[in-house]
């Protein structure tokens, strides 16, 4: 279980990072943005907190949906907050 500042600092990285780097014509953004979330992953698949996480980000940023996104930031609000009563 992660503790509630890994759980913040990952969170941020998650929104922080650049979801529609598919979409770029530019070869080294796409790189970047490739890389970066293969490390988002990475972290992701050592925690299954974190990967809970990932998948809601992911989901939420296909297509960019305003709907997908309030119900991502309603599930991290109410997984922190399970992090807070098991800490």
């Amino acid at each position: 279980m992660p503790t509630l500042e890994q759980f913040d600092a990952y969170v941020k990285d998650l929104n922080q990072h650049d979801w529609s780097y598919e979409m770029s014509d530019d070869y080294s953004v796409w790189t970047r943005g490739r890389d970066a979330r293969r490390v988002l992953k990475a972290k992701a698949q050592a925690n299954p907190v974190f990967i809970s996480s990932f998948s809601a980000y992911e989901k939420a940023n296909i297509g960019f949906s305003t709907d997908a996104q309030v119900k991502r930031n309603a599930f991290i609000y109410d997984l922190r907050k399970t992090l807070v009563v098991t800490l």
